[in-house]
């Protein structure tokens, strides 16, 4: 009686085919009983089998190397602290005495990395409308009014919205890096709380997590629309949270393939792509229209100021007594009564030269040059000058 109870709760490890034979006995109409008896297999292993959705699969139980377990802190400090690699690890564990085999303690080492998670893989999240923004550039050379021309493309990326602006330059300088976000800016109508950015030169002074620090001009930009910059870990873009794509889309149906008369003709093509096809577009994320989403975060951007950001510095430009200022080896004219006076200065898209006034107001527009040297003059610069001199009172009457 006690050997039938003991058969009849012992369960045992089978081969496949005995698996395979136990449910074909079943499906036969035999019983548990009969097939038990008939395999000299115990009952409650029957029925395991007839339970399970798979064959048996064997597995060795794990057991500690007891070659490797004196060294096992050792072993964790390395890999973990030190970062050391397998090879390091062996030599060291060697100098402190391990006498086991490389393999017991490769295996090893994959057992401690299993526990870890994969750096590449990312935990996503999702931020409410308003609250962040992610931006990022991509070159491309494209075919412009039948030459290979190098361009650069901006994106300004609404989180919640998933709303896209492109802004495309001819260069990534810092000017046209805060032309780009001034831009989308005004396009989105205010600022998100955040703009999450990766470690460019032109925006972070040094990017080492322990001495990090901002560019200072970049900061001013920040303050100036109220936002806050966000820093990505450097080389690991993973860390927005988001793995966003911004611009493989735009490389496969929009630049792929296309050629445009003109730099202008391509920003008119451009802005036509993200504010028509994407913004109508159902995200595959989100599963709704980013037009549509953004309709519940644009009350809750920040509003802007009145005026564009004018920095300090390298920006100022001193106006000659020929009303003209020099910029990149060229001189451009300005209005005639801003002659002797500091002006400031900022390129577009790497394309033209924008002239504003201590108040911020533009003054001027002129199409940077491609010589160095030129001297541009817009004759509207110095109309009324000859009519206004003559107003002027004789010093030396009777001359």
């Amino acid at each position: 009686m006690l050997a039938d109870s003991h058969e009849e709760y012992k369960e045992e490890m089978i081969a496949v085919e005995a698996w395979t034979t136990i449910r074909y006995l079943h499906a036969q109409s035999k019983s548990i009983r009969s097939i038990a008896k008939e395999l000299g297999v115990a009952r409650n292993t029957v029925r395991s089998a007839l339970h399970s959705q798979g064959p048996p699969v064997y597995t060795r139980p794990k057991r500690p190397n007891p070659k490797l377990m004196p060294f096992a802190s050792q072993i964790r400090e390395m890999l973990f602290s030190k970062k050391f690699i397998g090879t390091r690890i062996l030599r060291e564990l060697r100098a402190l005495g391990y006498q086991g085999g490389k393999t017991a303690l490769y295996s090893f080492l994959d057992e401690l990395k299993a526990d870890i998670p994969d750096p590449r893989i990312t935990e996503r999240f999702e931020t409410p409308p308003a609250r962040q923004a992610q931006f990022d550039w991509s070159p491309y050379t494209l075919m412009l009014g039948g030459q290979m021309v190098k361009v650069i493309v901006f994106c300004f990326t609404l989180a919640y919205s998933r709303r896209k602006f492109y802004w495309p330059s001819l260069n990534e300088t810092q000017a046209s890096i805060f032309e780009a976000i001034e831009a989308a800016l005004r396009y989105f109508g205010g600022s998100p709380k955040e703009l999450l950015i990766d470690n460019p030169k032109a925006l972070v002074t040094n990017a080492h997590p322990a001495k990090f620090l901002w560019n200072t001009r970049f900061l001013e930009l920040c303050g100036h629309y109220s936002f806050q910059p966000v820093a990505c870990h450097p080389a690991r873009p993973r860390t927005k949270g988001k793995v966003e794509r911004p611009f493989f889309y735009l490389e496969q149906h929009f630049i792929k393939g296309n050629a445009w008369d003109s730099f202008d003709q391509f920003g008119r093509d451009l802005a036509a792509f993200y504010s028509g096809e994407l913004d109508h577009m159902v995200h595959s994320t989100t599963q709704e229209r980013p037009i549509d989403r953004f309709q519940q975060e644009k009350a809750l951007l920040t509003s802007l100021p009145a005026l564009p950001f004018i920095s300090t510095g390298e920006e100022m430009r001193k106006v000659s007594w020929d009303c003209l200022l020099s910029y990149e080896g060229s001189r451009y004219s300005v209005p005639w009564r801003y002659a002797a006076k500091n002006v400031w200065v900022r390129p577009y898209q790497g394309l033209a030269l924008i002239v504003r006034n201590q108040r911020g107001e533009e003054i001027a527009t002129h199409k940077l040059s491609a010589i160095k040297g030129a001297t541009i003059i817009d004759p509207a610069h110095c109309e009324g000058l000859r009519k206004d001199l003559r107003d002027v009172p004789a010093l030396f009457p009777g001359s």
